[in-house]
């Protein structure tokens, strides 16, 4: 193997290898810029034609400049090799990050709509990628998506030169980023529903993958879909779950991850933590929970702030009550606010469920939780309370990972659990 290619190119290590070829990173001795070298094997020099299509593929990429596709500067013979001189990304594969787990909706289809970009180019072009795959799409720190290794199928075992072929890759891509893994396919050809492994799909989405897993060269009868349609449908699915109306004692209130690591920071919590005292609504909250009634309680206003959802949002009276009520209740302004808002975030849960924002089960698991840390509050032992809360976030966090929580559910959740964060007693 030659360390300076085409007398220009300096190779300095490995990045990778597959099959036919070794790519390198090296340097551009004449213009100092950082670069990568595909260096192609011995056996792949026996098919002359595949090597004659791979100068014209690059050749054909070359004069794209597409932003979402590698760039390709050079491609010559050095030595018996062949070589190509690429774009050096300075990120990682795809594959790379699959290997940490599935991605946030969102996410994933921003890469896979980057992906038909290039694709949409490359085709109209007249070239077919015909085996993409993870470890040929490159995500680099600004966002974009480059898509790599044209022409290195022609130098494999002989895959169809359709489109479609690509199409079935971006399918099964974007299934492999939802799901965490590639799409288990029965002996019939079937793939179980998307929306059955991630609740945060919405059906737009999830029938477009299905779409695109059908679209297939081995299936005549398949579905026709171009690069460029699935890059519009991808870039017009909406957002799942829906956006609801809120309503909200104050502007909502958004957590940021240094407020929500402050379940991992007690010192820090207790220098923030509003100082509250336990009056008998904390009392009245566990009777009501073990079905005995309450003694009202008098304690100092302070303020409240629950989040309601409601649809629609009702707008509540303003003009005074012409007579007082000949019942006093406990008013939700005299009471203390961790314990309001551990039960207001317990009444939320039904609603979430109903939403499909969280599994019943998850719902239960959390309730019993939230009621332990409630009894806490009751029986003024911060600390129990304090360590039951921070189980109870780690738990949330687990159950989100899980995919038991979706993203927006988990939103809801983590601003809750923010918001008692702050007003536990220290």
């Amino acid at each position: 193997m030659p360390t300076l290619v085409g007398n220009r190119f300096q190779l300095d290590r490995m990045l990778g290898r597959d099959a036919v070829s070794e790519v390198w990173s090296a340097r551009d001795v004449h213009l100092g810029n950082p670069v990568a070298v595909r260096m192609l094997s011995a056996s792949a020099l026996d098919d002359p034609v595949a090597l004659r299509r791979l100068d014209a593929e690059a050749r054909a990429v070359a004069g794209l400049a597409h932003p979402n596709t590698v760039a390709v500067y050079d491609s010559g013979l050095e030595g018996g090799h062949a070589y190509q001189v690429l774009e050096l990304v300075d990120g990682p594969s795809l594959a790379a990050v699959l290997a940490a787990g599935p991605l946030p909706a969102t996410r994933a289809v921003d890469i896979a709509a980057q992906i038909c970009a290039a694709l949409s180019a490359v085709h109209a072009a007249g070239v077919v990628h015909r085996d993409l795959g993870p470890d040929d799409v490159l995500l680099g720190p600004d966002g974009v998506v480059k898509v790599g290794g044209f022409g290195i199928a022609h130098l494999r075992a002989d895959t169809p030169n359709d489109p479609r072929t690509d199409l079935y890759a971006v399918g099964w891509l974007l299934y492999a980023m939802l799901v965490g893994g590639p799409p288990p396919v029965d002996h019939h050809g079937a793939v179980p529903a998307l929306r059955d492994q991630r609740l945060d799909v919405s059906p737009e989405l999830a029938a477009l993958v299905g779409q695109l897993l059908a679209v297939n060269p081995a299936n005549p009868s398949g579905p026709a879909l171009s690069a460029e349609e699935a890059g519009r449908r991808l870039t017009e699915a909406p957002e799942w779950p829906p956006a609801r109306t809120v309503a909200v004692g104050r502007p909502r209130h958004s957590a940021t991850a240094a407020e929500w690591s402050r379940w991992r920071r007690p010192a820090i919590l207790a220098a923030v933590a509003v100082a509250v005292l336990v009056t008998l609504l904390t009392v009245a909250l566990v009777s009501r929970d073990r079905g005995r009634p309450a003694a009202a309680p008098s304690a100092p206003a302070s303020p409240t702030i629950i989040e309601t959802v409601t649809e629609p949002t009702a707008t509540p009276d303003a003009s005074p009550s012409p007579s007082p009520s000949p019942t006093p209740t406990a008013s939700a302004s005299r009471a203390p606010r961790a314990a309001l808002l551990i039960a207001a975030l317990r009444s939320r849960l039904p609603g979430l469920v109903q939403d499909g924002e969280l599994t019943s089960r998850s719902a239960q698991e959390l309730d019993r939780r939230l009621g332990d840390a409630a009894r806490s509050v009751a029986a003024n032992q911060p600390t129990a309370a304090w360590n039951t809360m921070q189980v109870t976030a780690d738990r949330v966090v687990r159950l989100h990972r899980q995919h038991k929580i979706t993203d927006a559910g988990y939103d809801v959740l983590k601003a809750a659990l923010a918001e008692i964060a702050d007003a536990l007693p220290h």
